[in-house]
């Protein structure tokens, strides 16, 4: 089942716009797009993005670095990786130059996207 059918989405705008434009509101928006690359829900991860929550090259590092752990997406493919990837570096992280290693990356096509945007690979 994915996040909207299960109706997350309208949970977390509902306590998003409670919050309002707060620092806790940012903060746990954080946390949650955190939660959503994690487990593939790419509609939670689209709302929260158009929200405003800001992503940086740490959350796409650390979800990737886990890549092994990261194999069992809601579709049971690899282009929802590939497209929970894009999602995030389409929010508009600079990962010019920054380094990320194939060994631990293992997604042929998630390799190639990062060196499209201008990320080093070894």
């Amino acid at each position: 089942m994915t996040a909207s059918e299960l109706g997350l989405t309208d949970v977390l705008c509902l306590l998003l716009e409670c919050l309002g434009n707060d620092t806790l509101a940012h903060k746990l928006g954080g946390m949650m797009i955190y939660g959503a690359a994690w487990n593939l829900q790419e509609s939670t991860i689209q709302f929260l993005l158009r929200w405003g929550v800001k992503v940086d090259v740490g959350l796409i590092r650390d979800v990737l670095s886990e890549s092994a752990k990261w194999i069992c997406p809601t579709d049971g493919s690899e282009e929802a990786c590939l497209r929970t990837v894009t999602a995030l570096l389409d929010a508009g992280v600079n990962i010019v130059g920054e380094v990320f290693d194939e060994c631990r990356v293992k997604s042929p096509s998630i390799i190639e996207l990062l060196r499209s945007r201008g990320a080093r690979i070894w």
